[in-house]
């Protein structure tokens, strides 16, 4: 009966292993997108506050959140432009 059990766990856990492979090689393109989109909202985020400290005395600053970093995730350096264009026109 142990032997049993035994089997039946090892095999659970190849199924297991089995299907988190798949899943790696399945949602691989899509972690690298996120984490793609994630640095560059990160980079974008840090310029933009470095923009903000400079431009702040001149009253000339967009907000530093989660939308504006998915933004500039997004978009990039064209998305960083818009905000502070959008911020001059606002």
């Amino acid at each position: 009966m142990a032997n049993l059990i035994e089997s039946l766990n090892l095999i659970a856990i190849f199924i297991a292993l089995c299907v988190a492979a798949v899943l790696v090689i399945v949602l691989k393109k899509q972690v690298k997108k996120a984490l793609f989109i994630a640095a560059n909202g990160a980079a974008g985020l840090l310029a933009a506050f470095l923009i903000n400290f400079a431009a702040a005395p001149l009253g000339f600053a967009v907000g530093l959140n989660f939308v504006n970093a998915l933004f500039i995730g997004f978009l990039g350096v064209p998305g960083l432009v818009t905000l502070y264009i959008a911020a001059w026109v606002l």
